[in-house]
């Protein structure tokens, strides 16, 4: 694992990560959490060491080329990017095998619809036993109960969440805790695959400037995120010890 700021991150390739997370799902009443980290989340852990905390006990995987490109500045090597929308496509795909059943909690009920029509036409052989849509509340175990009562839990292996970070992260964590699940904070993955927002073009993504695109497309709500987040990360590279394995 790295060290980048307040936050570990996992070490691997992208089906080194999705064995990995396999792994959690395969051991049933764990309650295990993984969250997806970019550099706001690096940013947010810097200014919270509460919610360092929750990253922390999670199992996190880097979503984020910047955060890549910074640790190889540090010559640190064996680190990729896995964006929340391949790990969905990916994992769905590995436990095939092994029956994994999933449910989708997030999102408003337009964008959850479109979300099961996605995978019922891209998984069509995989067991997806809800698509809900909470109630709209701040972080608390109000929330935490309105996202647990629309899943089955005796059915499902796997809970994908789609709240937002941070927020979902702190719920992610309540929500392993509480029905002994694999939980995965998944951002906006759910956007993207309901087609209600449109993924960077593949070459803008190889190349790390994903971000850039989806500024761009929608500069009111990300400015500040990004700005934030890549400043704490430049930050980070020129202590000393702000990178390290």
């Amino acid at each position: 694992m790295a060290r980048i700021g307040n936050i570990h991150v996992a070490r691997g390739s992208r089906r080194d990560l999705t064995v990995r997370v396999l792994e959690m799902a395969r051991q049933s009443a764990a309650g295990s959490h993984v969250v997806l980290a970019n550099a706001f989340t690096v940013h947010n852990a810097a200014i919270n060491p509460e919610y360092a905390g929750v990253v922390n006990r999670a199992f996190a995987i880097i979503d984020s080329r910047v955060i890549v490109a910074s640790l190889r500045l540090r010559k640190l090597r064996g680190y990729v990017q896995l964006r929340g929308s391949d790990l969905m496509d990916d994992l769905i795909s590995a436990g095939l095998e092994e029956y994994l059943s999933h449910a989708f909690v997030g999102g408003s009920p337009e964008v959850i619809g479109r979300l099961e029509d996605w995978f019922r036409v891209a998984h069509p052989d995989a067991i997806g036993e809800a698509f809900y849509s909470p109630s709209f509340l701040p972080v608390g175990e109000e929330l935490v109960e309105s996202c647990v009562k629309g899943v089955p839990l005796d059915a499902v292996d796997i809970i994908w969440l789609g709240l937002g970070s941070p927020k979902q992260d702190w719920v992610a964590e309540k929500i392993a805790v509480r029905t002994g699940k694999v939980v995965i904070g998944v951002g906006a993955a759910f956007d993207f695959k309901a087609g209600n927002r449109k993924e960077a073009p593949k070459f803008l993504r190889l190349v790390g400037l994903e971000w850039a695109y989806r500024l761009v497309k929608e500069p009111r709500r990300l400015w500040r995120r990004y700005m934030t987040g890549n400043a704490t990360l430049l930050r980070l590279l020129i202590r000393g010890d702000g990178v390290s394995q």
